[in-house]
């Protein structure tokens, strides 16, 4: 696979460092961007974009763990989630897309711990760390995918950062710029309520942070091996 490099370029690499340039060329098709940064202890989860997010539980910035901007949403997995209400930014159809963030487990093991999911019902379809595997549900198949069995290993306390694309009805999964697991996938995807933290249908919540959570519509931003983000996504 080619190497593709992400679309904010290679900057300044680090824990809380990082300025990000002045442009994404596919800024007008991000739907969703939440850098996670603000004061310790606030719920006040602000979206580039202008959506709402509610929290719920003790979900809550954080600054004692980040990857970029000195803070991060900490979930502290005895019902700790975020959602957004359903858009038509999140209806995909058949097109392209791209999910990506960050995050650092504090638990593995054990329940399965959902990192992203589209739907109110149980999701169109999510990313969880599964044991401690990360996997992904495919919607056209209906089953989790082999990362459950063949996927990386995930260890606690650690960042890793996590793309989700669809490109021509192919999806992909990253787990830190390494192609991890493809395949078809022509559904349908209609508006959803998003929820960062929990099964859509409740429960299974994730333990530990998250940072630099990002959505962009109709693009898939990358389709081979990449570096992953050495800065934050730019706001424009």
């Amino acid at each position: 696979m080619s190497l593709i490099l992400p679309t904010q370029g290679l900057l300044a690499a680090g824990g809380g460092g990082g300025t990000p340039p002045a442009d994404d060329p596919y800024f007008a098709n991000v739907v969703a961007l939440l850098h996670f940064d603000g004061a310790d202890s606030s719920t006040t989860m602000t979206d580039v974009t202008g959506k709402v997010w509610t929290p719920f539980g003790n979900a809550q910035i954080d600054t004692a763990q980040s990857k970029f901007g000195g803070s991060s949403l900490l979930l502290d997995g005895t019902g700790d989630y975020m959602t957004t209400p359903s858009s038509a930014d999140f209806a995909y159809g058949t097109g392209d897309f791209t999910w990506e963030c960050w995050f650092r487990p504090l638990l593995i093991g054990g329940d399965n711990r959902y990192i992203l999911d589209h739907g109110a019902n149980g999701g169109t379809f999510h990313i969880l760390v599964a044991s401690n595997r990360v996997a992904y549900y495919n919607p056209t198949t209906g089953i989790n995918s082999e990362l459950y069995n063949a996927g990386p290993i995930v260890s606690l306390n650690t960042w890793y950062h996590i793309a989700y694309c669809r490109q021509s009805g192919t999806t992909s999964c990253f787990i830190d710029g390494v192609p991890a697991v493809s395949g078809a996938d022509g559904y349908d995807y209609a508006a959803q309520v998003l929820s960062i933290g929990q099964y859509g249908g409740g429960g299974f919540n994730f333990a530990g942070h998250i940072d630099e959570f990002r959505i962009t519509k109709g693009v898939a931003r990358y389709t081979g091996a990449f570096t992953p983000p050495t800065a934050p996504f730019p706001d424009s």
